[in-house]
């Protein structure tokens, strides 16, 4: 543990995400199939006094949350929750600079990742442990105020990187990276056209509204079915049966209304190429990327992906790669985003007095 007057500082990295099955499903604790991606997500942190937290504990309970303050960070995210949390708990000061691969595009993790980073990096400088399942116990804590609250998959996925099947009604999270080749799915961001990004906080509002999860029993068995159906066919190396539990999967959304009509017409587009065997976007009313898997040894894939850019959408993954989960990185210098689409500004320095 660093002891030394002189700052300490280091870097982590954390992967972004999307989810192959179990949007909305989450939100009933039901499973979920993430996929973590690059480019990743970069913070570095700086600590300036070798004061350390002597104890660790999830039980704390804030009530009023608005008397706590996190510089430049709203109150009200995970990360500013976190850092209220960590002020009023005394650990060190510590100052933040992120940097976000994906330009400003949604939809890959930002808040979660965001969340996760700061968490290791208060491991570094305290006897915080270094545990997933402490780390989703206090994001749960943290962010349990809304009335359909963020499931905590996310993070999940995030920290453990691969590709995870997630259940988090018992908290069990499966590796399923070594069971399928998973270069046969290509992965395209969707979130910076005008017309389709939708905040996630205020779209979990809009369904609280609707008793959404108190209301929606048989559409919540239906997904639950149909992912069970997908996990099966991923351990079995059944390509069609995967890209079947994806389109059943984004069909039976869009008839509860949980789909944008261009995210709908990318799937019927996308869907009718030869070789695709599955379309499903991903997010807040599949809106933040979209999801393709190639049929193995296909050589359209060229084709499919032409398609998918005449249609504006832009490629992150041409197959996946195994992504590890957070961790230490010797990088220094900040990547460009994975694409200029907007400047994009990677520092927020961040102080918990």
């Amino acid at each position: 543990m660093y002891q030394t007057d002189k700052p300490y500082s280091f870097s982590c990295t954390a992967p972004g995400k999307v989810f192959l099955l179990g949007e909305y499903a989450v939100l009933k604790r039901l499973p979920a199939v993430i996929l973590t991606v690059g480019p990743r997500f970069m913070l570095q942190a700086e600590c300036h006094t070798s004061i350390f937290a002597s104890a660790f504990t999830t039980d704390l309970v804030v009530e009023d949350w608005d008397s706590l303050k996190a510089d430049t960070v709203h109150p009200k995210t995970p990360l500013g929750r976190l850092m209220d949390w960590a002020s009023y708990n005394g650990l060190p000061e510590l100052k933040f600079r992120y940097n976000n691969p994906f330009a400003n595009e949604g939809g890959f993790g930002l808040s979660s990742a965001e969340f996760v980073l700061a968490y290791w990096a208060f491991t570094q400088v305290s006897n915080w442990p270094k545990d997933c399942k402490e780390m989703l116990k206090l994001y749960r804590e943290l962010t349990s105020m809304p009335k359909i609250p963020p499931s905590g998959a996310d993070v999940v996925a995030q920290w453990k990187g691969g590709v995870a099947l997630v259940n988090l009604e018992n908290e069990t999270h499966e590796e399923l990276w070594g069971v399928l080749d998973w270069s046969n799915f290509l992965v395209f961001s969707a979130s910076h056209q005008t017309d389709r990004k939708v905040k996630t906080h205020e779209h979990l509002e809009e369904l609280s509204k609707k008793e959404f999860l108190n209301s929606k029993n048989l559409f919540f068995n239906e997904l639950n079915k149909i992912l069970a159906k997908g996990v099966q066919a991923i351990l079995n190396k059944d390509y069609h049966g995967i890209g079947q539990a994806m389109n059943t999967y984004a069909d039976v959304l869009d008839k509860e209304s949980l789909e944008l009509k261009v995210t709908h017409e990318d799937r019927l587009v996308l869907k009718s190429l030869p070789d695709v065997l599955g379309v499903k976007g991903c997010g807040a009313m599949q809106s933040d990327a979209v999801v393709v898997l190639v049929k193995p040894g296909s050589l359209k894939r060229a084709h499919i992906i032409e398609v998918a850019q005449k249609r504006g959408l832009k490629l992150i993954c041409n197959g996946l790669t195994l992504q590890q989960g957070v961790c230490e990185s010797e990088e220094t210098t900040w990547f460009e985003p994975a694409f200029a689409l907007k400047e994009q500004p990677i520092s927020s320095h961040i102080k918990t007095t």
